[in-house]
């Protein structure tokens, strides 16, 4: 097996550090971080797609510990989730390293990520649900409040099980259309879009509250202080901001290029 230097695995992530300065999280955190563990992760395996599932797995078993908050506490599952989230970097390392960089590749990090950063919400609500926290300042605000909880699971499996049909759906032929366009590896690789406004302050901090790195972070902090259902409450009100923000930008946009 071929033998990879640390300055291996950096030098083959510089045509990607600009873009990921916009991510602060992520670029003065997490990539760091994922050197030295590619470097180790090298020595045993050189499949970025065997890391995806090793990252998949430990978003799992997060998922489940969150599920069982009342049992084990809140912080095995923000471990597992935040050693998930580092993974995420650890496999582009790998697969940029060893120029293994494919179309189905880039489909399984996006499906699986997707699948962990998109429904660990719902299994951390469930788990403050059996824990019986309460959502802040709802009881405050209406005194004698009783949501029914089933509502609100029933609601958010319909949610997350229609965006993710459609998640799939897109992302696979977003994939396919690049590889149609007659694009090489090679260019796959080096093909990293970015936004006109990046350099926007609310533009950067309207993507960075999206970037799972962060919100898990934030998690542990508000753990640490006794608040974190308070999570669950800032990011779905982010959430609500964010789908209105979407149809508006891209039904204008769709309305400018497509008419």
């Amino acid at each position: 097996m071929t033998t990879y230097t640390y300055r291996d695995i950096k030098n083959n992530y510089l045509q990607k550090k600009d873009w990921e300065k916009q991510f602060p999280v992520s670029y003065y955190l997490f990539r760091p971080l994922s050197f030295p563990i590619s470097y180790v992760v090298l020595r045993f395996t050189t499949s970025p797609s065997r890391v995806a599932w090793v990252g998949f797995s430990l978003g799992l078993a997060g998922c489940v510990a969150f599920l069982c908050l009342k049992e084990v506490s809140i912080w095995p599952g923000a471990v597992l989730l935040l050693f998930c989230a580092l993974s995420d970097a650890v496999d582009g390392n790998v697969a940029r390293t060893t120029h293994s960089v494919t179309y189905y590749g880039k489909l399984l990090d996006g499906l699986l990520g997707a699948a962990v950063e998109g429904s660990y919400g719902f299994f951390l609500g469930l788990g403050f649900y059996r824990a019986g926290e309460a959502f802040p300042f709802i009881e405050a605000v209406v005194p004698g409040t009783n949501i029914q909880p089933l509502f609100i699971i029933i609601g958010a499996i319909f949610t997350i099980g229609w965006f993710f049909s459609n998640l799939i759906a897109e992302s696979y032929e977003k994939v396919l259309s690049i590889k149609e366009m007659g694009q090489t590896r090679e260019s796959l690789t080096n093909q990293i879009q970015s936004s006109r406004f990046r350099n926007h302050i609310w533009y950067r901090l309207f993507i960075n509250l999206h970037a799972v790195n962060l919100q898990l972070l934030i998690l542990v902090l508000l753990a640490a202080i006794g608040h974190a259902p308070l999570f669950l409450l800032l990011w779905a009100i982010y959430y609500v901001v964010r789908v209105a923000v979407h149809f508006t930008f891209y039904l204008h946009r769709a309305g400018e290029v497509l008419s």
